[in-house]
C-alpha cells in the first residue's frame, strides 16, 4: 500500500495518535493510528484518503478528527483505555469552505481548523455551532495552535499552491505562519513518554 504518515498529536492521557493517507490521494486507506507509551499500535479507524487533525476536548473524553476528502469533522468517545466508539458528524463544510486540515481545541473545548483550499480559519463550540471565521489573505491553510505566555495566541501555518513557483514565490505569502490574539486561551499539549 503507498501510505504515507501525516498529522499526529499527544492526548491528555500520554497515548499517540497519528493518522495515514493514501498517496494519490484517491483511494479510502488512511488509517488513524493509536500508540501506546510501551509502543504497541492499535489501528482506530479507517477507510479515509486524508487523515488529518486530530484534536482532544479538554476532558480528553472526546477525540475530533479531519476526514479532509469528506469535507467533515468527525468526533469520537474516547474510552479509558483509548478505545474509539460512537463515532458522528461533528461539522461537515461546503466546497466553497475548503477542506478541513489541522485541528485544535482551547481550553473552553472549542474546536478551531484549518481549512485548506478555503483561506481561512473557523472556530466551533463543543455544540457544533460557527462561533467565528477568520479568512486569511492566503488559500491553502494546513494547521494551527494556541500558544504564547498566556496560550492566547493563533498561530496558522500555511502551505504555497501547488502552481507556485520559484519565479512566482515573491507574489505568494502562502508558506507563511499568521498569528493574532484570542481571547480564550489554550491547553498545554502533552508530551508522550516512549
Amino acid at each position: 500500500m503507498d501510505l504515507a504518515y501525516n498529522d499526529s498529536k499527544v492526548d491528555r492521557a500520554g497515548r499517540y495518535w497519528v493518522g495515514t493517507y493514501e498517496l494519490t490521494e484517491s483511494k479510502p486507506r488512511g488509517i488513524l493510528y493509536r500508540i501506546e507509551a510501551d509502543g504497541t499500535a492499535h489501528g482506530a479507524d479507517q477507510g479515509f484518503i486524508i487523515c488529518n487533525g486530530p484534536a482532544f476536548s479538554p476532558d480528553n473524553r472526546t477525540l475530533y478528527f479531519s476526514d479532509t476528502v469528506g469535507r467533515r469533522i468527525l468526533s469520537y468517545e474516547i474510552d479509558h483505555d483509548g478505545a474509539l466508539s460512537g463515532r458522528q458528524t461533528f461539522f461537515s463544510f461546503s466546497e466553497d469552505d475548503g477542506m478541513p486540515d489541522g485541528l485544535t481545541v482551547d481550553s473552553a473545548g472549542n474546536v478551531w481548523c484549518a481549512l485548506y483550499g478555503g483561506g481561512k480559519v473557523v472556530c466551533m463550540d463543543a455544540k457544533d455551532t460557527l462561533k467565528l471565521s477568520l479568512p486569511l489573505p492566503v488559500a491553502f491553510v494546513t494547521s494551527l495552535c494556541l500558544g504564547g505566555p498566556e496560550l492566547k495566541t493563533l498561530y496558522v501555518t500555511t502551505g504555497w499552491s501547488s502552481g507556485t513557483t520559484e519565479e512566482t514565490k515573491g507574489n505568494d505569502i502562502g508558506g507563511a505562519v499568521f498569528m493574532r490574539s484570542v481571547d480564550t486561551p489554550g491547553l498545554p499539549e502533552p508530551i508522550i513518554t516512549l
